[in-house]
């Protein structure tokens, strides 16, 4: 049983409740920012690393208004145009395209933006970061069982290497709505030691021997002029009636390595060295992406 002061003192707090109208009001973003000192939302990608085999369909196949065959028939082409498939990786979880695990930050804000709102997506990724594409192939038509027709090896599993623990790594700024940054999409900071490619291999012929003939090498660095890293600053992502439109850092310049490059057999044949290419000039240019 209560006690009579007990029963007094929680009377006083249900009557101080009950007369202050602004007790149990909604609060809108900025009186919650200005209470808790948080604004914003932050969401924690925990030990990603998806895996998975990446298809891309082309659904139409080469046709007429393609303009890259002058006439199909010479080429063999006698049936209709139809859909064909490139995939990365061959289904199993150790050949998939896959990504290493780590962290990815994203954190989100809103703003009035003087007359013009926007929502502002940052994405945070990881210091290292590694990307295995798997084996590539190119195939025919989607089958019943859900798998594709023909498969053909065309190019060898990749490994993708970005920064090496160290550093702050890549930041992508994303506004929706409006940009004040005038970009759909933002690039900066640092990849330390650069982009790293090894076992790259372009398949033209594979013999009955399951020998791969074409074009390889054992490593590609991308790095800037006179540094060991690769930095962005400046470079952007746009979408437009041209379609996606990536344009590097203003005067950009880069150092790119191709080590053991070989020609003929990929894994017997004879090296022809290395090739360095060294202030390349990429500032100036863009990268597009349409479909057709």
């Amino acid at each position: 049983m209560f006690s009579k002061t007990t029963k007094i003192v929680l009377g006083l707090c249900i009557a101080s409740v009950a007369h202050s109208g602004y007790a149990l009001e909604l609060m809108d973003n900025d009186a919650m920012s200005a209470s808790t000192g948080q604004d914003g939302l932050t969401i924690t990608l925990k030990d990603f690393a998806p895996n998975m085999r990446l298809n891309w369909i082309d659904t139409n196949g080469v046709n007429a208004t393609d303009n890259v065959l002058p006439d199909r028939t010479l080429y063999g082409f006698n049936a209709p145009a139809s859909a064909g498939v490139v995939m990365f990786g061959d289904g199993t979880t150790a050949g998939n395209f896959r990504i290493s695990q780590s962290d990815i930050v994203l954190k989100l804000d809103t703003d009035a933006g003087n007359g013009a709102p926007f929502l502002n997506l940052n994405i945070q990724l990881p210091q290292q970061l590694t990307i295995n594409t798997g084996d590539i192939f190119v195939a025919g038509e989607r089958q019943a069982d859900g798998s594709y027709a023909n498969p053909k090896k065309i190019m060898r599993n990749m490994t993708v290497e970005m920064g090496d623990g160290s550093g702050q790594g890549l930041g992508l700024t994303i506004q929706l709505g409006n940009s004040p940054l005038s970009h759909f999409l933002t690039i900066s900071g640092t990849i330390k030691q650069g982009i790293r490619v090894s076992n790259l291999g372009i398949i033209s012929e594979t013999d009955v021997g399951n020998n791969e003939f074409g074009i390889g090498m054992a490593k590609m660095t991308i790095r800037d002029t006179h540094t060991q890293d690769l930095t962005f600053s400046g470079a952007t992502v746009d979408l437009t009636n041209r379609g996606l439109i990536f344009t590097p850092s203003a005067n950009k310049k880069i150092n790119v390595l191709m080590q053991d490059l070989k020609f003929g057999n990929l894994d017997t044949g004879q090296g022809i060295g290395d090739i360095a290419l060294s202030n390349l000039a990429i500032g100036n240019n863009t990268i597009t992406i349409v479909g057709h």
